[in-house]
């Protein structure tokens, strides 16, 4: 995954100044990267907006630290700064009096956000914070910086509570918006009256329009083609002449600074990826109530939907209903507003809780309207190169997936005009021929034309049992939280009989480290958003991405679940890279550079056995009777019956 110092790495072979960086960890996830210079440390701390009292605190516990010379016991980078990189241009060009890149601190975004970017905080010559470079290195990291961009450039909506923008930049490597720094901090609880000024301020002084008029009505349509049962709430909506608003789509209180003053606090607003020139009234004072009730109260649905009423009964929200024209259809454009949250907004990590909220609210005003539920469509990936015979086993055992949308894409490094033209005469699937530089960087190529809610990959020698597909697509439609899923296997030689059972249980990341990856990516699947957020496999190691890959999940904190029944088949040929001796040299190289204390000699054994009794604990080692369905070499068009009595769970050896 590429974080934002890769863009300042000098060419192989030529060095480059270094800089030191503090690092702040959540779950061992850098979040913060804090200058040597301990004024600039302490700025660029102020920059997190914590939410909750603890995290307050702790943020008032390190800048003590800092003011009184303590040092803080955290590990330290060292980060070579290239002054020729593309982006270090950039960044030189908002300090035209410093000779170098000036000096600068870095708050990554939510670490369980798609396309999360990066704050960079740069000081002038004396020290003080002077802009703020949002950047974005992800793909879809990108397209939030450059909404942003387009919100703001070549001139932006002249309102009171916008940042002072500087300069945007939209390179080969990143692309990034330049603020002028606001020093503040984010406002609490008791400061929530303040927001009636604000979106007062952003009332349009013009004459009523009807709703349907206005620029996000078409994404709105979207929630009714996708409901029909909505048709009832559009009709009372669309035809109502509202005064427009300027939208924020993200107005929360860690995306606002409260600039003190002794007369009267001035908001502003930052991060308008998601903002609309002309949006709709009251969804912005909606969102707020919402997401701090969701992310940081942690309230249960029935105490947000009792906020919420309370809201519109406050004389300030009344008189901005009134004065906008939506005091009629605050029900209506309430549930839009939670409907549009799930849809296009995916509140990070509390979408179950959204759903909640939502199914509360229909419940109490719109129990008569029917929702459609919104079913997932699946991509498989499958990496390949001089393996047709196998290929349409593996083809076929997708195609005839029953209950579920799939897209199918053959990642192909030019095995040759065979394999081609049986693809396109005998398969609906998408067909890429093109170099590559190993079975990893194929399967990267086809996550990245993946078009699907969850995407998997499966290579040639690999199959879907029967109904796989649809039970995978069960399991994420009634469990939004989770982000990654694994199942079981089943073990068979070239003739397709059967030879072991792979009971799963969930990965732990000191095992993988120690020992091995126990989950099989045949076996493995993941939702789209977890790529977006630039979790690819790294494409340096041959044969052990896999495991490098879900040790950076759990690193990450990305929810996984297990379900113990067999979903694929994986075919035990020569020609397994995991068996293979580079696999072995990769594992011991890889645990060498992660220096974790799972890869001390003593330890190991620990987290070996420990893993053992988890399989015990899970009944991974009983003998199983077995009777499923696949295709075989010598039944490629039909599935046919292989069974097997007290099935084992060895791994076969060479």
């Amino acid at each position: 995954m590429k974080e934002w110092f890769d863009l300042f790495h000098p060419v192989k072979g030529i060095s480059a100044p270094v800089r030191v960086f503090t690092l702040l960890t959540r779950g061992k996830i850098p979040i913060l990267w804090l200058p040597e210079d301990r004024q600039m440390a302490d700025a660029t701390l102020r920059l997190y907006p914590p939410q909750t009292l603890l995290a307050r605190a702790l943020i008032r516990l390190l800048r003590a630290c800092l003011w009184m010379g303590i040092r803080i016991p955290f590990q330290t980078t060292s980060i070579p700064i290239d002054e020729n990189t593309a982006i270090a241009g950039f960044l030189k060009s908002l300090a035209p009096d410093s000779p170098s890149v000036p000096p600068f601190g870095v708050l990554s975004g939510n670490i369980k956000t798609v396309g999360r970017r990066y704050s960079l905080l740069l000081f002038d010559a004396a020290g003080k914070p002077a802009v703020v470079v949002k950047l974005g290195v992800s793909e879809k990291a990108r397209q939030l910086i450059r909404a942003e961009q387009e919100f703001f450039f070549p001139k932006g909506p002249a309102f009171p509570g916008l940042p002072d923008t500087l300069a945007i930049y939209d390179g080969q490597d990143a692309s990034a918006i330049a603020y002028r720094y606001v020093e503040g901090s984010s406002p609490i609880p008791q400061q929530s009256g303040e927001i009636a000024a604000v979106l007062n301020s952003w009332i349009y002084d013009s004459e009523p329009v009807p709703i349907a008029h206005l620029p996000i009505w078409a994404r709105l349509q979207v929630l009714n083609q996708e409901n029909p049962g909505l048709n009832s709430v559009f009709k009372i909506l669309q035809n109502n002449p509202i005064k427009p608003v300027l939208f924020h789509g993200d107005f929360a209180p860690w995306n606002i600074r409260v600039i003190p003053s002794p007369l009267e606090p001035k908001w502003v607003v930052l991060d308008w990826e998601r903002g609309v020139r002309q949006g709709l009234p009251g969804w912005d004072w909606f969102h707020y109530f919402v997401q701090y009730n969701t992310l940081v109260r942690h309230a249960s649905p029935q105490t947000t939907l009792s906020d919420i009423e309370a809201l519109w009964e406050e004389p300030g929200f009344l008189a901005y209903a009134k004065k906008t024209g939506i005091q009629g259809m605050l029900k209506e454009l309430t549930f839009l507003y939670l409907l549009y949250l799930l849809r296009f907004h995916s509140p990070r990590d509390k979408t179950r809780q959204a759903r909640h909220l939502l199914q509360a609210f229909k419940e109490r005003y719109f129990s008569d309207v029917v929702l459609s539920q919104r079913k997932l469509k699946i991509s498989v990936v499958t990496p390949s190169y001089k393996q047709l015979p196998w290929l349409k086993l593996c083809v076929a055992s997708i195609a005839d997936q029953e209950g579920v949308a799939v897209e199918h894409i053959i990642q192909d490094a030019q095995t040759g005009p065979d394999l081609e033209a049986w693809i396109r005469t005998h398969a609906k699937s998408q067909l890429y021929v093109e170099a590559d530089t190993g079975m990893y960087d194929a399967i990267n190529r086809g996550f990245a034309r993946a078009s699907g809610d969850i995407v998997c990959w499966l290579n040639s020698d690999e199959q879907y049992l029967e109904g796989t597909l649809a039970k995978v697509t069960r399991f994420f439609e009634t469990h939004p939280d989770i982000d990654v899923l694994f199942g079981d296997a089943i073990l068979v030689d070239n003739k397709g009989d059967l030879l072991s059972y792979r009971r799963t249980v969930a990965p732990k990341l000191h095992h993988i480290q120690a020992s091995h990856l126990n989950v099989l990516s045949c076996a493995t699947f993941v939702r789209h958003s977890v790529l977006d957020r630039g979790y690819l496999l790294n494409t340096r190691w041959k044969t052990i991405a896999d495991a490098v890959w879900v040790a950076d999940l759990l690193e990450a904190g990305v929810r996984m679940a297990v379900i113990n029944e067999p979903l694929s088949v994986f075919t035990i040929t020569d020609a397994n890279l995991g068996q293979s001796s580079i696999a072995s040299s990769e594992a011991k190289l890889w645990r060498e550079e992660t220096s974790s204390k799972a890869s001390s000699y003593w330890l190991r054994p620990y987290f070996v056995l420990q893993h053992r009794f988890t399989k015990l604990f899970h009944g991974a080692y009983w003998p199983r009777s077995i009777a499923i369905k696949i295709y075989t070499l010598a039944s490629p068009k039909k599935r046919v019956c292989q069974e097997a009595r007290h099935l084992g769970f060895f791994w076969p050896r060479a």
